[in-house]
């Protein structure tokens, strides 16, 4: 069996046709769309699986979802993104590792027929599909009617914006950047040390809107398994004291990633 991976490319990086090349142990396609490059193919060589592995469920069995066990995933998803790095020299803006389309090829007749799924998709939820944000018409208004106020913090809402678009693509560490840009720019005061930072935002007279801020945060994150998340809530709620029954939080994991496959 053989393994195929599929990656969806973002670039400005022209090509007058499809390239196809093998390097070591892979195959390469350079895939060519209206002159530019938008997807890249990785074929894998062939390893034997045991067809006890791929084998269809017989009658009167309960169903199971077998994937075929792919050796080579780990290595390929690590060499894409060094080619993706380098190739952002070149008009590449992004290859996406996480969504892409992995493709099991047989090698035999035995495999084909054993086989219980050919491919598999892995997805991020739709966003045009998640829960709408409840009774925001008034909200709306305020944020356009308030556009001058608004002027003097454009800079910590766009990194508050940045942050949010890298927290729901799952590139954690530059929403854990932008978020604490959001703070440097309210509490830092020109400093960049993050003791004066906190020494300010603890020492801050809107106790209030700190408290409310916390409260928040320890909801939104409090069905994630996000462990800095959970770290920093619980620092800054014994900073401010909070009773020590409450400080107790429980955490489940969820995931935003979706998976489809196809037969």
């Amino acid at each position: 069996m053989r393994y195929r991976n599929t990656f969806d490319v973002k670039s400005h990086t022209h090509l007058a046709a499809t390239l196809c090349f093998t390097h070591r142990d892979l195959k390469f396609r350079v895939v060519e769309t209206s002159g530019r490059f938008t997807k890249l193919i990785v074929d894998t060589g062939s390893v034997k699986i045991p067809l006890e592995a791929l084998r269809t469920p017989t009658q009167g069995e309960e169903p199971e979802f077998a994937v075929p066990r792919d050796p080579f995933l780990d290595v390929v998803i690590e060499e894409i993104r060094a080619i993706r790095g380098a190739l952002a020299l070149w008009g590449v803006i992004d290859i996406d590792v996480d969504q892409f389309l992995r493709e099991f090829v047989p090698d035999t007749i035995e495999e084909n027929v054993a086989m219980q799924v050919k491919s598999i998709k892995y997805e991020r939820w739709n966003r045009e599909k998640l829960p709408v944000v409840p009774n925001t018409s008034d909200l709306l208004i305020r944020c356009v009617v308030s556009r001058r106020k608004l002027a003097r913090y454009e800079v910590p809402l766009e990194f508050y914006r940045r942050g949010a678009d890298d927290s729901f693509r799952e590139q954690y560490v530059e929403a854990i950047f932008n978020f604490f840009f959001v703070f440097e720019y309210l509490f830092g005061e020109g400093q960049f040390r993050a003791a004066h930072l906190v020494k300010n935002f603890l020492a801050s007279s809107k106790d209030s809107v700190r408290n409310m801020a916390i409260r928040r945060t320890r909801k939104s994150f409090k069905q994630s398994s996000n462990c800095v998340a959970s770290c920093i809530i619980k620092a800054l709620s014994e900073s401010i004291g909070t009773p020590r029954s409450k400080r107790n939080l429980k955490w489940t994991h969820t995931s935003s990633a979706r998976f489809a496959s196809r037969s």
